[in-house]
């Protein structure tokens, strides 16, 4: 089997290190670099918004029975999801990232956001009515601690909103040539299938769906890379 960059199938080792998450996550200059670094390529704030506003927001939208209330984001990063929320919604954001904070809170006044570290307590004394994590809890080593907090914020009735990406077939497969970054990203501490996940979540929350995708929401049987769990906390 080839050992260059695309067809490695050595193991990486894992970052935890917070301080990764700087200025130079955020803006890669390409694809290649998010793949083989993890981040997010560098590019204008619309694209990143309108890929959130296709399909985050209906997928968020479709599960609940009011569309207002509070709504706190897991990973903000710099709020392009939060940028997308509909009116109805205050928006809170928090992020283990210093530099994602600070140039988030420069271009979005209306939203409190703050850095923490979850596993520790979520920063805001009030209930959420809504929570999100779109590819974060992956990067999070003591889950048990976050799901617990995650739980505890969450107002009655409220919606934890959870995409991870996931191991399959298919995924095991397109990391033979280097795609996938479920493998490739260096952060990634959790490597593992949608029952793992949905086995976790169970201790603290109900299942409402839980599912496998190709990308955004499409599911195309066989074809999955990334999981999308809904939950309710257990009462």
């Amino acid at each position: 089997m080839c050992r260059d960059t695309f067809c490695s199938m050595a193991p990486k080792k894992i970052i935890k290190d917070n301080a990764y998450f700087d200025k130079k996550y955020y803006t890669r200059n390409n694809f290649f670099e998010v793949l083989t670094k993890g981040g997010y390529v560098k590019s204008n704030n619309k694209a990143h918004v309108g890929v959130t506003v296709k399909w985050k927001i209906p997928f968020m939208l479709s599960y609940l029975e009011k569309k207002k209330g509070a709504l706190l984001d897991i990973g903000c990063g710099m709020c392009y999801f939060l940028r997308a929320v509909p009116k109805g919604f205050g928006c809170y954001g928090v992020d283990v990232s210093k530099y994602a904070i600070t140039e988030s809170k420069k271009q979005n006044k209306k939203f409190s956001l703050k850095v923490a570290d979850i596993t520790k307590k979520i920063p805001f004394s009030k209930k959420f009515d809504v929570i999100t994590a779109f590819d974060t809890m992956e990067h999070i080593e003591k889950l048990d601690d976050c799901f617990a907090n995650v739980k505890k914020a969450l107002a009655k009735d409220g919606l934890f909103f959870m995409e991870v990406p996931i191991k399959t077939k298919f995924h095991l497969f397109i990391s033979l040539f280097g795609l996938g970054l479920l493998h490739n990203d260096p952060t990634h501490i959790h490597k593992e299938d949608i029952e793992w996940w949905i086995k976790k979540a169970k201790k603290y929350f109900e299942i409402v769906d839980a599912k496998k995708v190709l990308f955004e929401n499409v599911a195309v049987p066989g074809l999955a890379i990334s999981g999308l769990l809904v939950l309710k906390a257990k009462k």
